[in-house]
């Protein structure tokens, strides 16, 4: 699965980065948030290594 998180203006005009999905991830479904362990330049920006977290958590 490879996820798309758009990009977005915060309140103090500062910018997020969208960011796909490693190939290699194992999560079966779209997650609301994540945490990962390393974002990696190649042909797109992806993130690797990633937990799906709960984000009341």
């Amino acid at each position: 699965m490879n996820s798309t998180f758009t990009c977005k203006e915060d309140d103090d005009t500062t910018y997020r980065k969208t960011v796909h999905l490693h190939p290699s991830n194992c999560l079966d479904q779209k997650p609301e948030w994540v945490i990962y362990n390393e974002f990696v330049l190649i042909s797109r920006n992806f993130i690797r290594t990633v937990t799906d977290i709960k984000g009341e958590w």
